[in-house]
């Protein structure tokens, strides 16, 4: 299987894309998307965002027909992700039978969610070798944050742990097994700790440490 040579870590900030530049491995790539405002994209009427152009390469990274995401079931995504359909509409699925119900019991609605990662080439944990990430391909999301309307943000690095927010975040991670294939959280490794990763991957039965 072709991979990407090499792998570098994230880097802070964002720079203006050259659309015309093959994108580096492990860079971020957020493409430009076409004219028009934000509409309902994927078949879904929840979900509101713009298709972007195809993205190839290098090696097996790309996604054939990405959708910049601005809102998902009401929930504001921030920074707005480049995801394919597929991640799109399970998160769509995650937030309105999971998330959002589990946040109004707890008596606060949810309001955004801050992406840590969505489209990215590159390799598993950033690792120089080894599978391709899900992230290469546009299946996979990672969430860090949760914004409530009341102004709350619970994030998943400190609120784990803690007393009134860790249930709930325990609850609605699990809920997300069976929705996505792959979901990885703060007990899964240390890779994981501060975010939720769930993907879209091809498997036989979902994947759930």
């Amino acid at each position: 299987m072709p991979r990407p040579a090499s792998i570098s870590a994230p880097q802070s900030g964002e720079v203006e894309p050259d659309v015309n530049a093959v994108p580096e491995p492990g860079s971020v790539v957020v493409m430009p998307v076409v004219d028009g405002e934000p509409a309902p994209v994927c078949g879904e009427d929840g979900i509101i965002g713009q298709p972007s152009p195809k993205i190839e390469g290098p090696g097996d990274c790309g996604i054939l027909e990405p959708v910049k995401v601005h809102r998902i079931a009401g929930t504001t995504l921030a920074p707005q992700p480049v995801i394919g359909c597929r991640a799109a509409r399970a998160l769509s699925v995650w937030l309105e039978e999971a998330a959002k119900p589990a946040f109004e019991e707890a008596g606060a609605a949810l309001d955004g969610l801050d992406i840590a990662a969505a489209y990215v080439c590159r390799n598993v944990n950033y690792g120089e070798d080894g599978l391709v990430s899900q992230h290469a391909h546009g299946r996979a999301i990672d969430i860090s944050r949760f914004h409530l309307e009341d102004g709350t943000t619970v994030s998943v690095l400190d609120g784990w742990h803690d007393e009134d927010h860790g249930p709930l975040l325990r609850g609605i991670h699990q809920a997300a097994c069976g929705i996505f294939s792959t979901t990885l959280g703060p007990e899964s490794d240390a890779y994981h700790a501060d975010h939720f990763h769930y993907d879209v991957a091809e498997r036989r039965q979902p994947y759930c440490p």
